[in-house]
């Protein structure tokens, strides 16, 4: 066959291999033991002692394995139900659809933040079936999380019949290839996710390997997927029902092995022991290694006999040990292994000690020594094991022993010699030196000049001294009297003497050990002329600064000291002070004179200089846009007429004599203030200093009433109030109300209890706003009587027609005075009595009723009330009954927010018994300039013809203030056919409401609908969003600000970005007349954290994440998985990168687990990138090929058939990634084809 092997040599190879390992597992003596009662009721059953064998259950049980936990389950029986039917996962887009997109089949056995695993047994076999926490449905759910699982030794004859989610969009991965699969979740609060396997045999073993929460591949996006798994458990039959069994470890793999699958028992360990050096010498360090000793547990201990004598001398955790042998010959040593199941293992090795090399050492007492010092010597560190140590100390006399001791009697240096021998006579020979010095010092002393004139400084000096030690101190006797006037480390000092005459001065010198000698020496005193010596402190000094001059080293015996400072000052003493007031310089004279009125007389000049100009400069710590501010730098000093120059940010605005200036300035933030001092002399000094420019605020305060009595309700409102740089929305308004009560908000209620007046004070503040205050007065008042009631109005006249009604009565007065009188009755029928009396207390009477017309009843006349009430689909609904032309309709509403419809009068154009209307949302949107985010449009629709409609509407002040809009330019407009038309408007301002107001012409329109709503006249300029992707930290991100126009005419806006609620930019902007227009701005944040990006009322959430990069082959693809020789297939890996920056990847291309070539690419974060290579095969088989454990199987057959599109003769290079990135290159093309070569080479000898 060409050398080629048949598949049945292959099948031989295999079925060679099988025989082997039966026969070796038949060889291991002992048994697993079956498990014990506790481990079948979910119970971790102990690690196995015995060595690994394989053992089939005689139940039907599987047993889960996670680390040294062994636990044995049953499957959960669903008899004729599948697995999927089971689990039933239900979505909007499944059969039967749900909402959940969860389990509802497995509701019994979910749990709150738990990770749950079961096996099943179906109608369509075993299954292994995972769900991810609990579905809220089943009264309290999940904060939803994520997890991911890479299962190994799945069945290839099974699949996966769940995967949770599964609908268009879902953002689950479940990538499969032969018994492997990777799956990823992230699931939503209230919601579970999961999968099914079905197809688990008797003797499969599948390997779970877990990642959850922050270990998974997929990250939450949203605050509803930010929960955590805290728990992973097992749910097995019993006889009873179920009991649940708690993994260990979230982390830890998880093995699920059948009944007839090998139950395996890590073996014991197998201990190593080497030794470096294999033969030391006697002293020598020699480490012990352990390092080679293998086991499968962790080695927990090393016990270590060191002395051969069967015992452990050492105990470590660390796999080496370091030791010394003290005597020669074969020692054996040994070291236990011990694992973390106990479990040991024992090496040994023995070590040939050799003796050491014979050398003398010897160790002396460090530095010279004195005559009569005992001196110390030591040679115990010689090595050769000496037995004899002699010494000779080179003064004639020696010793033995290996330590010894001499004392020198003379001094000198000597040598001294140590010789050792061992038990074979060798010898050798070390020597050292010593140095003995004599003890006491001898003092010398000399003076110069020897016969000085009194004042004259003598220098005397020691220096001659001779001492075989350091000199510590020289102690001098100055005067004679034997007496120590001082004491110093040097040998000179200088005195001076008063007085002639022969003075005996000495020196004793004392050495470091005590010993101490002394010198004298005479000195002749003469009498002599006066010598003045000027000193001064300083030669050159500012305008007034103080300079000290002394005449003290003046000798002659001075009686006098005059001093001239040169600028016409002098005075007398020793030592003086003097200040110049001009810069110069100046010569000063010192004169002394002796008792003999002798003089002399000494100089020196002195430099006076003006002092450099100073700048200190004070400015606001916080100050308000365009208000002037005061700088002042009054504090400062410079020489002569100065001038001040005054610059801000930089940039000059003046320059002033005068120490002090006026600015303003025109935008928020810190702002730096400089001022530059020029003296007259022209030299410069410059100072700096900040301050914080903020918005201004105008408060106001308004209360209704202002006049109340005790215990009466008063509304305070600072609705008035403006801000230069935000809407009044977002200040905050503290109130005092002067009985010291306080209250915050922009409109607040306070009753005072007391008569009296009281200031009530409001505070408005504002981020990046300077507070302002206002303040109104209320007057309490002392309760008084009640007024006198008014007189009662005229009836009025009857209407004509049938038979006249009587009058109405007229109204009881108000308490307090007489009562009015009644009125008149009016024209017609029986005119209507006078009005009541008043009540008590004397209130006023009644109008009179109105008088009855002749003939007929009168038609009805006058507005009827409309009864409100909330309809089906509409805001209101109204209903009146008696409705004419002339009679309108009333209605009192409060629909809407912040604008609302107040009240209407609907003048009707015909008759109607029963009169309907409602109201409701239009089609038509809303108007020109309407507030943003606010409804403002209403559509009237009536079962009468309208003929007009006068509406009023109450608009939150606060909401006009926040887009800039004038509360003037607010308008009604009615929708017609081709858009919104204005009408006539009046506006006032009530409280915190702007009242709008208009009647609308309805005729033509017939029963409507009557479309209208309130907008703007003028520019509505605001921001509708902010959008930002997620970030990574300290890397730049974009931040579009939408900032929309909806008014009538362009409009500006300047509105602050905000990152973390602190402003980090500014927008401005011009914006048409509806029009749209975006800001980018570019942001860093330093931390990983989710932080808020706002502008005006928009904001999002941005999640800063670290710069991480996860990046693996995650799948694999063959264009052809079956191809004759010579042929080509192409091999795509995909490539994915779970990380949050771009990840430089090495993608190595492997046949049979050998790299057959490589190429690096590109992964951005979040993506998937595929690389595909070509390759051709020359030798028939059966290939795997890929990356890793990411791999598939080519079959190449022996080219009697030709696959489709097969040429024989492959590409040229290599394939290309889907971003265009390369895959083989030529050379790595050859490179593959040489690795398929090898391979099959490879493959040939060894059949």
């Amino acid at each position: 066959m060409n050398g080629n092997a048949s598949p049945s040599g292959r099948s031989r190879r295999l079925g060679c291999l099988a025989i082997a390992v039966c026969i070796a597992l038949a060889a291991v003596t002992g048994a697993v033991a079956a498990d014990t009662e506790a481990a079948r009721n979910g119970q971790p059953t102990a690690a196995l002692d015995a060595p690994a064998v394989a053992q089939v259950q005689e139940n039907e049980s599987y047993r889960v394995e996670q680390g040294d936990d062994t636990f044995t389950v049953d499957s959960i029986r669903g008899g004729s139900q599948t697995a999927a039917a089971f689990y039933d996962y239900r979505s909007e887009f499944g059969d039967p659809p749900g909402s959940a997109y969860s389990s509802y089949g497995t509701v019994e056995y979910q749990r709150d933040d738990t990770s749950t695993l079961f096996l099943y047994e179906g109608s369509d076999g075993l299954s292994l079936v995972v769900v991810h926490d609990r579905y809220a449905g089943n009264e309290s759910g999940t904060t939803g999380g994520t997890a991911s699982f890479d299962v190994s030794g799945l069945p290839t004859t099974g699949e996966w019949t769940v995967e949770d989610d599964d609908y268009s969009g879902q953002r689950d991965r479940f990538d499969h290839g032969g018994s492997e699969s990777q799956l990823d979740w992230v699931w939503q609060e209230e919601r579970t996710d999961g999968a099914v396997f079905t197809g688990v045999e008797s003797d499969s073993v599948i390997t779970i390997d877990p990642r959850f929460n922050d270990a998974a591949r997929l990250d939450p996006r949203t605050p509803g997927e930010n929960g955590t798994i805290t728990e992973w458990e097992l749910v097995t039959a019993t006889p009873g029902g179920t009991s649940r069994i708690e993994l260990a470890s979230l982390d830890g793999p998880v093995t699920v092995r059948g009944p007839d699958a090998p139950q395996q028992s890590p073996p014991t360990p197998n201990a190593s022991l080497t030794v470096d050096p294999s033969s030391p010498a006697v002293g020598e360090t020699v480490v012990l290694d352990a390092s080679g000793t293998e086991s499968v547990r962790q080695i927990a201990e090393y016990r270590w006999d060191l002395t051969g004598d069967g015992q452990t001398d050492e105990t470590t955790d660390e796999p080496s040990i370091e030791t010394t042998f003290s005597a020669a010959g074969a020692t054996a040593l040994s070291v236990t292994a011990v694992d973390v199941a106990g479990r040991a293992d024992t090496a040994s090795v023995t070590v040939d000690v050799r003796p050491g090399p014979l050398e003398a050492v010897i160790d002396a007492s460090d530095g010279s020594f004195d005559v009569g010092e005992e001196v110390a010597f030591d040679g115990s560190a010689s090595t050769g094991a000496p037995e004899t140590y002699e010494w000779e100390f080179g003064d004639g006399t020696n010793a033995t022993g290996a330590t010894v001791e001499h004392v020198y009697a003379e001094p000198g240096t000597y040598t001294v010699a140590l010789t050792v021998a061992n038990a074979t006579d060798a010898t050798d020979t070390a020597e050292t030196s010593v140095t003995v010095e004599s003890l006491a010092p001898i003092a010398s002393l000399t003076a110069d000049p020897p016969s000085p004139v009194i004042g004259e400084t003598v220098l005397l000096d020691a220096s001659d001294t001779e001492s075989q030690r350091s000199i510590d101190e020289y102690r001098w006797d100055l005067s004679g009297d034997g007496q120590i006037d001082e004491t110093t480390d040097e040998p000179t000092i200088e005195t001076a003497f008063s007085a002639p005459g022969a003075v005996t001065v000495s020196v004793t010198a004392v050495d470091d050990a005590g010993a101490s000698d002394a010198a004298n020496a005479t000195v002749d005193v003469r009498s002599g002329p006066p010598e003045a010596v000027v000193d001064a402190s300083d030669e050159s000094v500012d305008v007034g600064d103080e300079v000290a001059f002394d005449g003290s080293e003046s000798v002659g015996a001075p009686v006098t000291y005059e001093w001239d400072f040169g600028d016409g000052a002098g005075a007398a003493g020793t030592t003086v002070e003097h200040d110049y007031a001009e810069p110069g310089t100046y010569t000063v004279a010192l004169t002394v004179a002796n008792a003999t009125n002798a003089t002399d007389t000494a100089t020196t000049t002195v430099e006076v200089e003006a002092p450099e100009p100073e700048a200190e400069l004070s400015a606001p710590e916080a100050a308000v846009v365009g208000d002037p501010v005061e700088l002042d730098a009054s504090d400062s000093t410079a020489y002569g007429d100065a001038t001040y120059t005054w610059s801000v940010d930089g940039e000059t605005v003046g320059e002033t004599a005068a120490p002090e200036t006026e600015v303003t300035f025109e935008a928020v933030g810190e702002v730096q203030t400089e001022v530059t001092v020029t003296d007259g002399l022209n030299r410069t000094d410059t100072d700096d200093d900040e301050t914080d420019v903020q918005y201004g605020v105008d408060a106001a305060a308004a209360a209704n009433p202002t006049t109340v009595e005790p215990n009466g309700s008063v509304a305070f409102d600072a609705a008035g109030s403006t801000l230069d740089g935000t809407s009044l929305r977002n200040a905050t308004a503290d109130w005092e109300f002067g009985d010291g009560e306080t209250a915050t908000g922009r409109t607040v209620t306070h009753a005072y209890g007391e008569p009296g007046t009281y200031d009530a004070t409001v505070t408005v503040s504002a981020p990046d706003h300077v507070a302002d205050e206002a303040t109104v007065e209320v007057t309490v008042t002392d309760p008084g009587d009640g007024g006198d009631g008014g007189d009662g109005g005229d009836g009025g006249d009857g209407g004509d027609g049938g038979d006249g009604g009587d009058g109405g009565d007229g109204g009881d007065g108000g308490d307090g005075g007489d009562g009015g009188d009644g009125g008149d009755g009016g024209d017609g029928g029986n005119g209507g009595g006078g009005g009541g009396g008043g009540g008590g207390g004397g209130g006023g009477g009644g109008g009179g009723g109105g008088g009855g017309g002749g003939g007929a009843a009168p038609a009805p006349s006058g507005p009827v009330t409309a009864t409100v009430t909330n309809g089906n689909g509409s805001i209101a609904r109204l209903t009146a009954s008696d409705v004419d032309a002339g009679r309108p309709v009333e209605a009192d509403l409060e629909a809407g927010d912040p604008v609302r419809l107040e009240a209407m009068v609907i003048e009707t154009a015909e008759r109607r018994d029963s009169f309907e209307a409602s109201l409701h949302r239009p089609a038509d949107g809303v108007p020109p300039g309407a507030l943003p985010r606010a409804e403002t449009a209403f559509e009237l629709r009536s079962n009468a013809e309208i003929a007009s409609v006068a509406y009023r509407f109450d608009v939150d002040r606060d909401a006009v203030a926040e887009v800039g809009v004038p509360p003037d330019a607010l308008t009604v407009f009615r929708a017609t056919g081709s858009g919104w038309e204005p009408t006539d408007t009046e506006t006032r301002i009530d409280g915190g409401d702007v009242t709008v107001e208009a009647t609308v012409d309805a005729s033509g329109d017939g029963t409507g609908p009557l479309v209208v709503g309130v907008g703007a006249d003028a520019p509505v300029v605001w921001v509708s969003e902010v959008r930002a992707d997620d970030a990574v930290v300290d890397r730049p991100f974009e931040a579009t600000v939408v900032i929309e126009n909806g008014g009538t005419a362009a409009g500006e806006i300047t509105v602050p970005v905000t990152l973390k609620g602190t402003r980090v930019a500014t927008v401005e902007r011009s914006v048409e007349a509806g029009s749209r227009v975006n800001a980018t701005v570019t942001l860093t944040h330093g931390t990983s954290e989710a932080v808020t990006v706002g502008a005006g009322e928009a904001e999002t959430e941005v999640r800063v994440r670290d710069p991480t990069t996860d990046t693996a082959v995650t799948g694999v693809t063959v264009s052809d998985e079956a191809i004759a020789t010579g042929n080509a297939t192409t091999v795509t890996l995909a490539v994915r990168n779970d990380g949050t920056v771009p990840d430089d990847y090495r993608v190595a291309f492997e046949i049979d687990g050998t790299v057959a070539g490589a190429e690096t690419v590109t992964v951005p974060p979040g993506e998937t990138v595929r690389v595909a290579f070509e390759q051709r095969f020359e030798t028939p088989g059966t290939y795997r090929v890929g990356s890793g454990n990411r791999t598939a199987t080519i079959a190449v057959g022996d080219g009697s058939e030709r696959s489709p599109g097969g040429n024989g003769t492959g590409g040229e290079g290599g394939g290309e990634t889907e971003d265009g990135a390369p895959g083989f290159t030529p050379t790595t093309a050859l490179l593959a084809l040489l690795a398929a070569a090898l391979l099959a080479r490879r493959r040939r000898a060894a059949r």
